[in-house]
């Protein structure tokens, strides 16, 4: 009797606890690769406001949650709202939205308020306002060698294609505006990686709309077999 009870406590506490994405697992031997496909596949599914999830929103959540795919509230059970939905539509294909991916950068991330100019170093060395100082210091953190790493950030990722990528919960196309896919379009910058090949730092930019976009540098770590984003810097918004 005592076994039952304790069993039915379980089952009671397994159904209530929170609901967790499901994983990508990605195999591939090209580590870099693997870095950028479990970067977009996060991105997709966590920054770049639910798109991907149109084919699987029901009519109650869409009265629940009216405008919620950019307007989204911040609690407890809309984000348990939303893993399930991840949940649904992991690996149906039949229900795939697409998101374009292109091997060049869209503005790349210094032409955003910082006077249209590809050259930050130039300008970091001699502008001291905040804005340029703060991400200065950011990559001065990561490396002291904050030159090259701004450096390699505005430069495009064009090893890989939208061929190389397979999403759980996305088909990636290749495709040139925004409005010829349904989430939008995404572009990297190549990864600035530190010396253990642990963590990296790269740049991405993101269209989905006339006034619809994005534009962030991204701290990512390897960890449990997989690259995480630890941190964002948002550089341009629209």
């Amino acid at each position: 009797m005592k076994t039952a009870a304790y069993l039915l406590v379980l089952a009671i506490l397994y159904s209530c606890s929170s609901p967790e994405y499901k994983i990508c697992d990605f195999e591939t031997d090209d580590k870099e690769l693997k870095l950028y496909h479990d970067v977009l596949s996060e991105l997709v599914e966590k920054h770049f406001y639910n798109g991907y999830l149109n084919q699987v929103i029901t009519k109650e959540l869409r009265e629940k949650y009216p405008g919620w795919y950019i307007e989204f509230e911040d609690t407890t059970e809309f984000k348990n709202d939303l893993i399930l939905l991840q949940n649904k539509l992991f690996k149906d294909t039949a229900k795939f939205e697409t998101i374009c991916y292109r091997t060049t950068l869209f503005t790349g991330p210094w032409k955003h308020g910082y006077s249209g100019s590809d050259d930050f170093v130039a300008m970091a060395k001699n502008d001291t306002t905040q804005g340029v100082r703060e991400i200065k210091e950011f990559l001065t953190v990561f490396s002291s060698n904050w030159e090259s790493v701004a450096n390699t950030l505005a430069k495009p990722q064009t090893k890989y294609t939208s061929e190389n990528f397979k999403l759980c919960t996305s088909k990636v196309v290749s495709c040139e505006k925004f409005f010829q896919s349904d989430i939008g379009a995404v572009s990297f910058s190549k990864v600035f990686m530190n010396e253990d090949n642990t963590k990296g730092l790269l740049y991405y930019d993101f269209m989905c709309g006339g006034k619809c976009g994005k534009g962030e540098i991204i701290l990512v770590e390897f960890h449990d077999q997989h690259w995480t984003i630890k941190k964002t810097i948002q550089l341009w918004i629209s």
